[in-house]
């Protein structure tokens, strides 16, 4: 091999290294540029549904379980390593036994519970793809959509009881950017 050649291929090793190394820190510096805490600012049902048992079916979460206002997302991201967290009001009941019809002798309250895991994010930088699913107790998002304006929508599947008694529903909601510190 050349002097000439040698030199080539080094050049071109050399700038593949870098330009791989620079995307990797871009991606990283994306992901801690999402770090902060996010509040809910809606919330919505593929469907209606009487959640609060008022005798009204609507798809509007934030009116249905007024709980769902404290529920919150927090993005960490600090060297390369990306904490997502999900917290979340769940559905536990005081009195009475849930069964698959309505009872108006159920009593029902709402804990946020967390889900967490590290994520990374996807090559064209929209969504948040949450590595080990398992971790996802609570909440378990099929898709976690990055918007403009610091803005992140969250889907998810979840049973819920209602005014009929247990439903499936798709979930929506949007999270906004309150905080970048913790």
């Amino acid at each position: 091999m050349h002097k000439d050649q040698r030199i080539l291929i080094y050049s071109i090793a050399t700038m593949m290294m870098f330009t791989l190394s620079c995307t990797k820190f871009d991606v990283v510096d994306e992901a801690e540029k999402l770090k902060g805490k996010y509040t809910a600012v809606s919330a919505y049902l593929d469907r209606p549904a009487d959640i609060n048992f008022d005798g009204f079916d609507s798809i509007d979460l934030l009116h249905e379980i007024p709980d769902i206002k404290s529920a919150q997302l927090e993005l960490i991201g600090t060297n390369g390593y990306n904490l997502y967290s999900h917290f979340w009001p769940e559905q536990y009941f005081l009195y009475g036994k849930p069964s698959s019809v309505y009872s108006p002798d159920v009593k029902i309250i709402y804990e946020k519970k967390a889900s967490y895991g590290e994520f990374q994010l996807n090559k064209d930088i929209s969504e948040i793809i949450v590595l080990d699913k398992s971790l996802l107790e609570f909440v378990k998002p099929s898709r976690i959509q990055l918007l403009e304006e610091n803005e992140i929508n969250i889907y998810f599947d979840k049973t819920l009881y209602t005014k009929v008694g247990w439903q499936d529903f798709h979930i929506t909601v949007r999270y906004r950017r309150y905080t970048s510190t913790f």
